[in-house]
């Protein structure tokens, strides 16, 4: 998986912008399973997202 570092700094900010309210628990265990994929690739935490969509598109 790669992305543009200016692409993922916009999906993170939409994304974030769009999640701010979501305190759903299946929301944090879905963006600890994209922590743990995106651990591997060595990603900074700030493009971790706390999104299912973005989660289920590029994995």
């Amino acid at each position: 998986m790669f992305i543009y570092q200016n692409n993922a700094n916009k999906l993170y900010h939409e994304f974030n912008q769009q999640n701010k309210t979501l305190k759903n628990k299946k929301y944090y265990i879905y963006n600890n399973a994209l922590k743990i994929y995106l651990s591997i690739y060595h990603l900074p935490a700030k493009y971790y997202f706390h999104n299912i969509e973005f989660l289920t598109f590029h994995i």
